[in-house]
């Protein structure tokens, strides 16, 4: 209990406390041997998430893949490439199996009106020198009452993904807040991953430096009173 309440008391003022609103934000729910391909309208194969797409729907390839980073690999023309996760053994691909157009995933939560929340996620982008992965990553997120926002990362990392964090924040506009991640790769491009999504509410805004050190303090003699009186 003691250690709660030190918790606590340093989470006080800070400008992100909330848990992750997000279910199964790095897609480790449901292991996979190696890929699997996913179509629009499953969901089941991503707890938490729905397979979103239209013209994807029309394409052997499926609208997402499921990689897992600790079986699958690729040949290329610079040798082997790997798509090892950002968080853990499993992300997702959002070209689907070969650019399928419009592949992606949403999740709907409940969100309060007026409430500030930050999204964050990771972008991969395998290295550019392979063959059919030429350009940038690109995803388009949608998300309940926003402007639609579309992020690339042309960074590289030789063969192997590159993961971006992408981090902004809105406003909610109504108490169920659906957030779309689309593919917006160009077509000659075949990975856009995603992977730690992340959803947290904004409570307060961060505390003056003086005031870290008193929550510091305070958290410092309640620790110590726990132990004295353990001594005793």
């Amino acid at each position: 209990m003691k250690v709660t309440l030190l918790l606590a008391a340093l989470c006080v003022g800070a400008p992100i406390c909330s848990a992750n609103l997000i279910t199964n934000g790095d897609f480790e729910t449901n292991p996979v041997a190696n890929f699997v391909v996913l179509n629009s309208g499953d969901t089941s194969s991503l707890p938490g998430w729905k397979v979103i797409g239209t013209a994807c729907i029309a394409s052997s390839g499926g609208c997402v893949l499921v990689l897992n980073s600790s079986t699958y690999t690729e040949p290329s023309n610079i040798g082997t490439i790997t798509f090892q996760a950002q968080s853990g053994n499993q992300s997702i691909d959002i070209t689907g199996g070969g650019n399928t157009v419009d592949g992606g995933v949403e999740q709907t939560v409940a969100t309060t009106i007026g409430t500030q929340y930050s999204l964050t996620f990771f972008l991969g982008n395998m290295d550019n020198a392979a063959s059919n992965y030429p350009n940038a990553s690109a995803a388009l997120v949608r998300i309940t009452g926003q402007a639609d926002q579309t992020f690339t990362n042309n960074l590289v990392t030789a063969n192997h993904l590159n993961w971006a964090p992408i981090t902004f924040t809105f406003t909610a506009t109504s108490a169920l807040t659906t957030i779309d991640f689309i593919n917006a790769t160009v077509g000659s491009d075949n990975e856009a991953g995603i992977d730690n999504v992340q959803l947290n509410e904004v409570t307060r805004g961060a505390p003056e430096p003086a005031t870290w050190s008193m929550l510091g303090l305070a958290g410092a003699g309640l620790l110590y009173r726990r132990l004295r009186s353990r001594s005793v």
